[in-house]
This record gives structure tokens, sequence and C-alpha cells, in this order.
């Protein structure tokens, strides 16, 4: 049950449910494509388990995040003064989505395709992640801040454990259908894009906030937007960075997350070696 406390006056449970969905939504993307199924299928069979294409695939994730990194920071500043993230959010999302979906069209040396796939699905995934975060402060009470957030978090788990299990049970399934192991892995594409698009609506049909009318009503005051506000805005957050060990514990953190991802990716780690 939602703590009404919890919320800034105004906003309804529903509107907390909507917000949470979303990262029901871009869970799956995460467990299935970059974590348990595609990854794997790119190594072993998009790259025919050639001995760079491990790090080809860290290559493709490296590339996508460095992306991210320059280009969320300018997405945000926009998104926030004009208070139109919903807008950038469904650009972002819908990003993620094709991509992902794009992915069911990979197969044996497919790979300039799987990378512009990934690089772009990725790239909406982090900028959608950034996004809806950016939503906590017009639904949660600043010392509630935290309590909020895991709601959403916790509920993302069950949304990468359902996507999961949908794509596992295909893979395991699809062969007494007359499925192909590239058809299967197809599938389980197209499963994790449909959960995304199904799960993420709720946050766009039912959440208020974003808008600058709706900003203003729960009493958050929006900055007018002008490009030269925007540079002094990413000035000091870059000069903020600078501080001793703020960017050097953001890069170690970043560097750790990437090493993960290269041992997850070896198929003998991923379903059992499924894609061999």
């Amino acid at each position: 049950m939602i703590d009404k406390s919890a919320l800034i006056p105004g906003v309804s449970r529903r509107e907390v449910w909507a917000w949470s969905a979303f990262d029901f939504a871009n869970s799956g993307y995460t467990t299935v494509v970059l974590t348990a199924v595609f990854n794997a299928y790119f190594v072993s069979v998009v790259a025919a388990d050639a001995p760079w294409a491990t790090f080809l695939w860290t290559l493709i994730i490296a590339v996508s995040n460095a992306v991210g990194i320059f280009v969320m920071p300018v997405v945000g500043a926009i998104a926030d003064a004009s208070a139109q993230k919903k807008r950038w959010l469904f650009g972002a999302t819908a990003i993620c989505i094709l991509g992902t979906a794009g992915l069911a069209f990979c197969g044996p040396g497919t790979i300039v395709l799987a990378a512009v796939m990934v690089i772009l699905s990725n790239l909406g995934y982090n900028v959608g992640e950034t996004l809806n975060s950016a939503f906590l402060p017009e639904i949660a009470r600043p010392e509630a801040v935290g309590k909020v957030s895991g709601w959403g978090w916790s509920f993302g788990y069950c949304g990468g454990l359902v996507t999961l299990g949908a794509s596992l049970a295909l893979v395991q399934l699809g062969g007494s259908w007359g499925l192909t192991m590239d058809e299967r892995i197809a599938g389980t594409m197209l499963i994790t894009a449909l959960v995304f698009a199904v799960a993420a609506a709720p946050i766009f049909l039912f959440l208020k906030a974003g808008s600058a009318a709706s900003v203003e009503l729960r009493g958050i005051k929006v900055r007018g937007w002008s490009l030269d506000a925007r540079r002094s805005e990413l000035s000091r957050n870059l000069q903020h960075a600078q501080k001793p060990w703020t960017l050097q514990r953001f890069c170690l953190a970043f560097a750790l997350r990437l090493s993960l991802s290269v041992g997850h990716c070896r198929r003998d780690h991923a379903l059992g070696g499924v894609c061999r």
C-alpha cells in the first residue's frame, strides 16, 4: 500500500503506480537484452563466437553509454527547464522500444545492424531512466524521495522477472512449436519490446507531473528556457563534477559496471548456453 504521507499534496496513488510502472517496463530491457539473452546471442551467433566477439560487445555498450553521458545532461536540462519531461520521455521510450524490436531482425553476421540497434536502444533506455527519475521531486516529499524511489525500484525487479520468464518460456518451448533458435531469440526481443510498450503506457496516461501547469500547481518553480541559461547550468554541473573524487568515483563505478557486463556476456553464463 502506498503511504499518502510520502507524497506531495495533490499527487494520487494512481500517479505513483503509473510512475513505478515505467521501472517495471524498462527493467525487462536490461535483463533480457543486456544481461541474459541478446548479449549471449550476439557473442555466439551474430559475431560467430569470434575471439574478439566479447570485446566488441563491450565496446558497443561503452559507446552507447558514452553517447548517453553527453546527451543526458542536455536533454535533462531542456526538459526540466521547459517542463516537458513527458514528451522527452516518450521520445526516449519510443527509441528504446523500436531499437529492441529491431534486434529481432539480427542474425548471423548482422554485426552492424545489431550494433546500431543496441546503441540506439541503450541510449533511449539511459535517457528515459534519467527523465523518469526526474519526476521524483514532483511526486514525493523531499524527506520521502528514497522511499518512493524504492517502490519503483522494487516494482522494476518484478518487470525484469516477468519479461525474462516469458522469454525463457519461448526459448525452452519454442522448439516444440517448430521455431529455430534464431526465431526464438527474435521472439524474445519482440516480447521485451511489447512488455516495455504496454507497461510504460500508464506513465503517459495517468501521471500529471511534467507539464508547466502541473509543476506550478504543486509548488515547484518553473524556470524559463534559454540557450544561455542551459549553458550556464551545464557549466555549473561540470564544475561540480571536477570537485575532488566526484568524477573519479563515477568513472570507477562505471568501469566496474562495464566489467560486470563483460562477464555476463559469455554464452556459458547465459541461459545455460542455449544460443550455441
